[in-house]
């Protein structure tokens, strides 16, 4: 597909005959995706909010995540989804008490971030949501030797509509991203593996499309 040829989408549909259910072009996003970013796994799921609920249900955890400044609504929801009680933190905060910490990043390289380092060397779970994923800074630092145990991106334009737009959640750890598949559903599960619930988070083949002439219009302009 050619970057801006949305023609090229449904045509791909159509000729596949997949619709939903994790398809051709879904497999083929989450293949960039994961190039992309340079991480083992990426797996695409239909909206940021269940994203992050299934990248805390996933972590099988009980109590209290610390959530850093400027986290928006769907993230704090997300949280009481997946069985947890939201903490506001601040970064210079405490992990005691803490199961997981849940930061929102605005910024292509974000600051120092006390809390977030403490969790990282107590073996903490630790989840960030990347306002900012497809900039050129934060790709180039958003995965390092210090991996969060997750990070989560919306993989679309700003201000699109919801069925041309979708998330996806980047972990280097593949015993986790199988959790993640079957979360998700069965369908793009590579090994199926128990979980507690399944959250119906296929993306459609449209949706996986639209990601996919997003991420072209991206590297035309970084290719590297």
């Amino acid at each position: 597909m050619s970057p801006g040829n949305y023609k090229d989408v449904v045509e791909r549909i159509y000729a596949s005959g997949y619709f939903t259910n994790h398809g051709p072009l879904a497999q083929e996003l989450e293949t960039a995706l994961s190039k992309y970013f340079s991480v083992p796994n990426a797996v695409v799921v239909s909206n940021e909010s269940l994203a992050i609920m299934m990248a805390l249900a996933g972590l099988n955890l009980s109590g209290r995540v610390g959530v850093l400044p400027h986290c928006p609504e769907p993230i704090l929801k997300a949280s009481t989804w997946a069985g947890l009680e939201a903490v506001a933190c601040s970064p210079d905060s405490s992990t005691a008490g803490l199961t997981a910490v849940l930061s929102y990043e605005m910024e292509p390289r974000p600051k120092n971030n006390s809390l977030l380092d403490d969790a990282r060397k107590q073996g903490l779970p630790t989840i960030i949501f990347k306002h900012a994923a497809f900039s050129r800074d934060a790709r180039l630092s958003s995965l390092s030797a210090n991996d969060p145990t997750a990070t989560i991106a919306i993989v679309g334009e700003n201000n699109a509509v919801p069925s041309s737009v979708c998330a996806v959640i980047l972990t280097a750890d593949s015993l986790l991203a199988e959790k993640y598949r079957n979360i998700r559903s069965s369908y793009g599960a590579r090994k199926l593996t128990e979980v507690k619930a399944t959250a119906n988070g296929r993306v459609s083949e449209f949706q996986a499309g639209m990601a996919m002439v997003f991420l072209q219009k991206i590297l035309s302009h970084d290719p590297t």
